[in-house]
């Protein structure tokens, strides 16, 4: 791990950038004071090139929780429900594998909905046409935003991600809730910078929202710590994503219109009673509470199937993937070959694309290149030492090195 340079160390007082890495040796003058704490052994190079060594204890909950809080923007707010009722998780999962069907290489799935609760949702119509029309005001200011929201509706709907109300349907009374949206906008990604988030929080006055009904479901994120130092634990360490992961996944008919959302082609054309258009999802969204655990539900319940077919991979997906980001490590470039080959292949049949591939084997990654993986190619900015980041840590793969900013520790 590396820390970007700072004017001055609040240890030598001298300005400097150090580089951390962990060692599978142990040293017995340094032992961890907990079960929680891990020792970390550090090079620090000063501007007088004198070269110094240290070993720190780390705390595991102080570095998960600061590794946490870069998530807060991925996951959007969600948090997870704690519950000490086991037989409520049993339940969400008995409701889960039975309402879970397969065709076309796509899964479908529905809510895990509370007891009782789907048929006292009232429809959230005027909050959501009153936040719409002021999105419809911001985007008749700021036609650039506009344009890439549009761009985004438009590719939704050729991907039938999402699908429109017939008119038919639009005066419908129950079972449905719409929606208010927003964009959320990520520089540093290098690709789909602008995601659509829907506010499934929203609500009227007295009444529920749509995550107020649902149930959270089961946790299956694993621990960032640790995922982090399996990443590391092989000489061979790769990283990918699954391509707009929750939007892979299909929404059972029957719950599609308690996702419905107002939009306009042509905000500048502002007649009075204009008449809006109305959309559903097809897909699971961001914003809802439960996505996290369908997603993760989702691909679990996939990956039984290849339990005894490829069961390395297996193991390595089913411990390894953060949300949507895989990150793995094996013991020689072959072997990481045929764990990337294979990730693939089984991601494939239910329809999600592991692209954004990195490794710090050159060897690896023009192994990759050669079979027509999207390999992710970063350019070092001559402004940073990092070329991009890991579960919001600043990695180098060509170096191999961590980063972290000092300045925050």
């Amino acid at each position: 791990m590396e820390c970007v340079k700072r004017e001055s160390c609040p240890i030598c007082n001298g300005s400097h950038h150090f580089s951390i890495c962990f060692r599978n040796r142990h040293d017995d003058n340094l032992s961890p004071k907990r079960d929680t704490d891990n020792i970390v052994s550090a090079v620090i190079k000063t501007d007088s090139e004198d070269i110094l060594t240290m070993s720190v204890i780390v705390n595991e909950s102080n570095i998960s929780k600061q590794l946490s809080e870069f998530w807060n923007l991925e996951n959007l707010g969600i948090e997870a429900e704690v519950s000490d009722e086991e037989n409520i998780d049993n339940d969400i999962m008995s409701e889960f594998e039975a309402g879970i069907s397969y065709q076309n290489k796509r899964y479908k799935v529905k809510f895990p909905w509370k007891p009782n609760m789907k048929t006292l949702l009232e429809n959230n119509e005027g909050i959501a046409r009153k936040r719409f029309l002021k999105l419809r005001s911001r985007f008749k200011n700021d036609s650039s935003l506009f344009e890439d929201y549009k761009l985004v509706v438009n590719n939704y709907l050729s991907e039938k991600i999402i699908e429109r109300v017939p008119f038919e349907e639009e005066n419908l009374e129950h079972n449905i809730f719409y929606l208010p949206h927003r964009a959320v906008i990520r520089t540093d990604k290098t690709t789909s910078k602008l995601r659509i988030v829907f506010d499934a929080s929203s609500h009227a006055k007295s009444q529920l929202s749509l995550n107020d009904c649902l149930h959270t479901g089961l946790n299956f994120i694993p621990n960032l710590f640790f995922l982090l130092i399996k990443f590391r634990v092989n000489l061979i360490a790769f990283v990918a994503d699954i391509k707009v992961a929750f939007l892979m996944i299909e929404m059972d008919e029957s719950e599609r219109d308690f996702t419905r959302f107002f939009w306009d082609e042509n905000p500048g054309i502002d007649l009075e009673n204009k008449r809006l258009d109305i959309f559903r999802m097809t897909r699971v969204l961001f914003g809802v509470k439960s996505s996290p655990f369908l997603l993760a539900a989702t691909i679990k319940h996939h990956l039984k199937k290849y339990v005894d077919i490829f069961p390395d991979t297996f193991n390595h997906l089913n411990q390894s993937l953060y949300v949507d980001d895989f990150l793995c490590g094996n013991v020689s470039v072959q072997a990481a070959l045929t764990t990337c080959i294979e990730s693939k292949q089984i991601l494939e049949d239910a329809s999600m694309d592991l692209r954004k591939w990195r490794t710090n084997s050159s060897e690896l990654n023009q192994r990759l290149k050669n079979l027509n993986f999207e390999v992710d190619e970063h350019k070092e900015s001559l402004n940073t030492l990092m070329a991009s980041k890991v579960l919001g840590v600043g990695w180098n793969e060509k170096y191999d090195t961590f980063y972290f900013d000092s300045s925050a520790i």
